[in-house]
């Protein structure tokens, strides 16, 4: 579950929710953290509809993360991997999802890159 809560930097904000949750519902919650903005991709079937499950990434609040399935799936080589990670890591760094909108080009221009570079046979590593 995902909650919007304009204004709400720390764990803290959000324990009088996670308290009422216990306390309606009898069930344990916990929080995975307080996120600067996630994104929810659109499914490859419809565009309109957003998929949480295939691949969100997050800025967490303190500190960069990706959280993203895509980027710990183990199934595509390992050239495919690396660079969705790159991509992601680097569009978790942006305070906001504005500005992380903002970066789609730059991220557009490293896969490119990394295309070409797989094109002519000469992929490598790059840190």
């Amino acid at each position: 579950m995902w909650i919007k809560k304009p204004g709400s930097v720390s764990v803290a904000d959000f324990q009088p929710l996670l308290d009422e949750i216990v306390t309606r519902t009898g069930l344990p919650i916990g929080l995975d953290g307080v996120y600067r903005w996630v994104a929810f991709l659109p499914s490859r079937v419809d565009a309109r509809i957003p998929v949480a499950i295939a691949i969100s990434v997050c800025s967490k609040v303190g500190k960069s993360r990706c959280a993203a399935s895509s980027c710990a799936g183990t199934t595509r080589p390992i050239s495919s991997r690396s660079c969705s990670n790159r991509c992601w890591i680097f569009l978790a760094k942006a305070p906001d999802a504005e500005q992380a909108r903002d970066l789609l080009p730059e991220v557009q221009a490293l896969v490119r890159r990394r295309l070409a570079d797989l094109s002519v046979g000469a992929y490598r590593r790059r840190n």
